[in-house]
């Protein structure tokens, strides 16, 4: 989402990604461990031969439906978002951060992000507050794909 995003931003005012590169850099063993358990899920679960190239399927869905921006955060409040996740440094940080960018829609109003952006200037007070482990879940039945 922050790498799709961070394109669709970079012609605007608040061209974040070196803020994204950053927060992919500094987060990188996260990522990968994080990637790796997917992995091993995709193949444990649906018995998928070739669990990099199912991740990767998986993941160019996802971006794509960033297409068209963040539902509810500006480019201004992502470049922020990927500031702040530059400097964290564990992964409950990610998790927590995960949850509200990704699962937020729902529980969060844009009105809410501005006002945390506006006060602190860092979205990571809203982020703070969730302390659930994130369970995201994909269907890999889709009807249309035709899987080797």
């Amino acid at each position: 989402m922050l790498m799709v995003t961070s394109l669709r931003c970079r012609t605007g005012a608040h061209d974040f990604r070196s803020d994204y590169h950053r927060f992919s850099a500094a987060n990188l063993e996260h990522l990968n461990d994080a990637g790796s358990t997917l992995k091993r899920s995709l193949a444990n679960s649906f018995g998928e031969r070739n669990p990099a190239r199912a991740l990767d399927r998986m993941g160019v869905k996802i971006a794509n439906s960033y297409g068209d921006g963040h539902p509810w955060l500006s480019c201004a409040e992502l470049k922020q978002v990927a500031q702040d996740l530059s400097r964290a440094s564990d992964a409950q940080s990610l998790v927590r951060s995960a949850r509200y960018l990704l699962g937020a829609a729902r529980q969060h109003s844009h009105d809410n992000a501005q006002v945390a952006t506006k006060k602190g200037g860092e979205v990571a007070p809203q982020i703070a507050r969730s302390s659930e482990n994130v369970r995201l879940s994909y269907d890999m039945s889709a009807q249309w794909e035709i899987r080797p």
